[in-house]
């Protein structure tokens, strides 16, 4: 029984990282609940704890209430014939308080460590999951890792830790990306739905500290339901790591954060040629062996090529993909990532 129940909560520990996810956004009282399905076992059943010896039992884990203290609990199956429990999974929970909602992931308990990173996805992918300023964290769900830069190997995750805001925004904010296009910064994002929303700020920084207002973006619709999309260009991007936010501001001067993207724009600016193209597209890159990866995704978010180098010749398309807008994705061996807009038209 023991061994079932140990099997058993794999899968619970892994509808926890689920559930973290799907609540990040939604309410101030949080249900543990929603997404666990019971198990299958007989007499097995899922008691949660506020603490990890499963001694306090957390009165109604379906309305947990979001505070600005990191607050731990603790899932357990437990065997109702047996009286045993299986290992338990932590969940914490912290609350973002209005208007700025940030939360710093560094002040946690041994949140930062000697080689801690925060990582926005329980599997790490270098240069595309890292969160950028772990010390001012939006709503969302985050898990700490143990690095080793020479080997680019993680530790296993740490329980997640769920941010939540408790206030609505001026916005929701579905989508906030930044493309490399020549020397422009392209930013984009989208709204599904906007209440007495002014404006957004663009905020850009070297460092993840110091932001500086780059530029500003009027509402298209200060009340609106349906998806909204906006852009921005930064013609004028530093050298190196370039990291952004949007301020969104609430007609009333309230405002929110989004969070950090960021985009590296090294001395050698990396672009793609011929762009459009009908057959071979090459990097610009001075040393093709410092690609790790290249992908092409289409408007869907399909991978439709992917290998581990750049052939010097280029990367022949023809005949490989269908004419449209792609995206071409490129990662280094440093860790660092360029993402390219690309036309192929044949």
């Amino acid at each position: 029984m023991i061994k079932n129940i140990k099997k058993g909560f794999e899968v619970l520990l892994v509808t926890v990282i689920l559930l973290a996810c799907s609540i990040a956004n939604a309410q101030t009282t949080v249900d543990l609940t929603t997404r666990i399905t019971p198990p299958t076992t007989p007499n097995v059943e899922v008691r949660w704890f506020t603490d990890a010896a499963h001694t306090n039992p957390l009165a109604n884990p379906t309305s947990v209430v979001a505070t600005s203290t990191p607050t731990n609990y603790w899932a357990f199956f437990y065997d109702t014939a047996g009286n045993c429990y299986s290992p338990g999974a932590k969940v914490t929970i912290v609350d973002a308080p209005c208007p700025v909602k940030t939360v710093n992931l560094t002040a946690l308990p041994g949140g930062n460590a000697p080689n801690l990173v925060w990582h926005s996805a329980p599997v790490p992918v270098t240069g595309t999951t890292e969160v950028p300023d772990p010390t001012a964290v939006g709503p969302g769900t985050y898990w700490a890792f143990f690095h080793d830069v020479p080997g680019d190997c993680y530790s296993p995750a740490s329980s997640p830790v769920i941010v939540h805001g408790e206030c609505s925004l001026p916005v929701t904010l579905i989508s906030f990306n930044v493309l490399a296009e020549g020397k422009t910064a392209n930013l984009k994002w989208a709204t599904s739905s906007e209440a007495n929303s002014k404006g957004f700020e663009i905020q850009r920084s070297g460092d993840a500290a110091s932001w500086t207002k780059i530029g500003y973006t009027e509402s298209q619709n200060s009340n609106s339901s349906s998806q909204l999309t906006y852009h921005f260009n930064d013609v004028s991007p530093l050298q190196g790591k370039n990291y952004y936010r949007l301020k969104m501001v609430d007609l009333d001067a309230s405002f929110a954060y989004s969070r950090v993207v960021s985009i590296d724009i090294e001395g050698e600016m990396v672009y793609v040629s011929p762009n459009p193209t009908s057959g071979t597209i090459k990097l610009s890159k001075s040393n093709l062996s410092e690609v790790k990866k290249v992908e092409l995704v289409n408007t869907n978010g399909q991978v439709v090529y992917k290998a581990n180098r750049i052939p010097a010749e280029g990367i022949n398309v023809k005949g490989l993909v269908g004419n449209g807008a792609y995206v071409l994705r490129v990662n280094y061996a440093d860790g660092s990532q360029s993402s390219h807009k690309i036309v192929i038209n044949e």
